[in-house]
């Protein structure tokens, strides 16, 4: 006799549904209207994955810094074009990988250049996302696959935690168009 399958899953999507209203309520002040977006395009400029990376020169893997066998990274794996950003408010459009989540929405995330991020946790080279922490105590809805478009302060340079470097890229994410 079959008893539980659908009363298991049933109860997991009301679950799931009763975040729902939650997480909209908690993000009302993050999401940006559609007719507000051209008035933030004017504060933020508006930058490309590629123009965060090095598309001509395959970038080292991830090593250990303190290692004399392996010389670390030079500053030559961000493009000085993209130095300019550093602590500038910037938007940027990508792909959502939540990392941490809660009954009220997404605080952290990386933002992919790539939609394989999204559906396999496939993530690229280190110029190739961003991590993504929204100010203060703000939340996103869960995006699914659609690109969203995060605007915020970046901060660009090498973030080195026990001697590998474990991102290029960072923001304050202060707004999310979808």
């Amino acid at each position: 006799q079959y008893t539980g399958g659908m009363s298991r899953t049933a109860s997991a999507l009301g679950w799931l549904l009763a975040l729902v209203p939650a997480m909209l309520l908690a993000a009302q002040d993050v999401l940006v209207p559609a007719d507000q977006i051209n008035a933030l395009k004017r504060e933020y400029t508006f930058i490309r994955f590629s123009q965060l990376t090095h598309l001509d020169a395959p970038l080292p893997p991830r090593h250990d810094l303190g290692s004399a066998s392996r010389p670390a990274p030079s500053a030559s794996l961000i493009p000085s074009g993209a130095r300019a950003f550093h602590r500038r408010k910037v938007s940027i459009r990508g792909y959502v990988v939540p990392v941490d989540v809660d009954r009220r929405g997404i605080r952290e995330f990386i933002l992919s250049s790539n939609i394989d991020s999204c559906h396999f946790g496939v993530i690229g080279g280190p110029d190739e996302w961003i991590y993504v922490t929204m100010a203060g105590d703000r939340r996103i809805p869960a995006p699914g696959t659609q690109p969203v478009t995060v605007f915020g302060v970046i901060d660009v340079g090498e973030q080195v935690s026990d001697g590998v470097v474990d991102s290029l890229y960072r923001m304050r994410g202060e707004r999310v168009a979808l």
